[in-house]
């Protein structure tokens, strides 16, 4: 054989070894890619002053995202199908409160603020039968048009997030079934009554919907006895009136872009990673600043996005990866939400998502993840943090249902494997609370070796999970393991 044919293979074989030996040392690539100099110049643009802390619909997020979209954009990755550019539009508006709601059964009436608050619903004008059912009755054809009251179970009452989750869930079935309305009984008087009707019945922004929502609305729980004259499945008959002022559309989108995989086969696989960049805006002044820069909430998670995105376009993985980072987590969720019901990749090809969010750290020593112990990754988890110096750790507030708090939920409740990698944090104490949606969350007071540390791990979790033989999964008897086979056909 020719000899220059022999060393022009020899160097083919070479070149082509590249990637794969640079695989094997992926802590070395992480080490020289993932530095403060490219860490904190984002941290400090995303939080400073001048993004007016990032409220969702605002003309500063929409600078954060041209941002992040800039930065996809020069680090080489891919635009989806069904996306403009880097974009994915979400629909939203903003709701003014609602200015009057009243609920009449038989004679009965309750009243907004004093006994109702609304969580759902436009200018409402109805009457018709009211039914009660409880949280194990099964939900039929025979509850369309009608009102419907229910109580929550001993379960759904162990803590306000569970009752918010069975909700929503309650409220899913009922819209699917032609439900006119749906009026909960909230499952504890120790409830903060004022909160929870501040929160809910006045101004909001949620998803545009094309059509009206069915009213939905919790009643205090010393209330619930006007109400009792019902009895399981007969009916009564109701009245319901809202008002609302009118609302105005916001511009707002979630950006998103993808990288490939390199094998042949995995790369029909996407890990999701995902990270909102949207703050609580301007608010109320604490020591004269009234600019809420969303700091730890959530500019280091778009910042731990970024370099990922940074890290896999040097080194893509087997899997394919998308790298989202969302709008209106604040506002509940929405943009991860928009994007679970139109995933622009479809979710059964979606195998795991990693997002980073958290309220900020008060434990520099370890990475908080929540959903450690619901999936089979927790080795790799512990790799990656170990490889760091950090301990990897389960929510540590167990009775709290904080799982179900950031965009991870919105993938999770899919049946899509799901874990938030949080900055570490043992509770809400003093310190977390200092800064958690607070003024002085600035830029300035960030602990940047402790970060460095924890957007390493998170790059590094990534990369093992996307080039793991098998890919984490619900472990048996999650709540979450039964939707998760029914969506991969398990």
């Amino acid at each position: 054989m020719n000899i220059r044919i022999i060393k022009l293979s020899l160097l083919a074989l070479a070149l082509t070894g590249v990637p794969s030996a640079a695989q094997k040392k992926p802590l070395k690539q992480i080490e020289q890619l993932v530095t403060r100099n490219e860490a904190e110049p984002a941290l400090v643009f995303l939080a400073a002053d001048e993004m007016r802390g990032r409220d969702t619909g605002s003309p500063e997020l929409n600078i954060a995202a041209n941002y992040i979209a800039t930065e996809f954009r020069q680090l080489g990755l891919s635009t989806l199908p069904g996306a403009n550019g880097y974009f994915q539009q979400v629909p939203m508006a903003w709701k003014p409160s609602v200015s009057q709601a009243v609920l009449t059964i038989n004679q009965s009436t309750l009243a907004l603020k004093d006994d109702l608050a609304v969580l759902n619903g436009e200018e409402t004008s109805w009457s018709g039968e009211a039914v009660l059912i409880t949280p194990a009755s099964e939900m039929t054809d025979n509850l369309k048009g009608k009102l419907v009251v229910c109580m929550f179970s001993a379960d759904e009452s162990a803590s306000f997030s569970k009752a918010r989750t069975a909700s929503n869930e309650r409220y899913a079935k009922l819209t699917q079934l032609g439900a006119a309305a749906l009026v909960e009984v909230l499952p504890s008087a120790s409830v903060n009554w004022e909160g929870v009707v501040s929160r809910y019945s006045g101004a909001k922004v949620s998803i545009d919907q094309n059509e009206k929502a069915m009213p939905r609305l919790w009643v205090r729980s010393n209330d619930y006895e006007g109400i009792t004259n019902l009895s399981a499945q007969s009916y009564a008959s109701a009245k319901l009136t809202i008002r609302r002022n009118p609302g105005r559309k916001l511009n707002t989108k979630n950006v998103i872009a993808m990288i490939p995989g390199t094998d042949p086969k995995l790369k029909e696989e996407y890990i999701m990673v995902c990270a909102h960049y949207d703050h609580i805006g301007v608010g109320r002044p604490v020591n004269n600043d009234s600019i809420y820069n969303g700091a730890r909430d959530n500019a280091v998670g778009t910042v731990a996005l970024l370099m990922s995105a940074r890290y896999f376009s040097k080194f893509p993985a087997k899997r394919s990866m998308l790298f989202m980072a969302c709008t209106g987590e604040e506002k509940g969720l929405l943009g991860s939400e928009w994007y679970a019901n139109h995933p622009l990749v479809p979710l059964n090809k979606t195998v795991f998502n990693v997002t980073s969010d958290g309220a900020g750290y008060n434990d520099k020593t370890r990475v908080t993840v929540l959903g450690y112990d619901r999936t089979t990754g927790s080795p790799l988890l512990d790799q990656a943090c170990l490889a760091l110096g950090l301990k990897a750790s389960d929510n540590p507030k167990p009775e709290m249902d904080i799982y179900a708090g950031s965009d991870n939920y919105n993938f999770a409740r899919k049946g899509v494997p799901a874990i938030d990698f949080s900055p570490g944090f043992t509770g809400f104490d003093e310190e977390l609370m200092k800064y958690y949606h607070q003024p002085p969350d600035e830029a300035a007071s960030l602990d940047y070796d402790y970060l460095m540390k924890y957007f390493k791990a998170f790059v590094y979790t990534n990369h093992l999970i996307a080039n793991s033989s098998a890919v984490p999964y619900w472990k048996p008897g999650d709540p979450f393991e039964a939707t998760g086979k029914a969506l991969y056909g398990k």
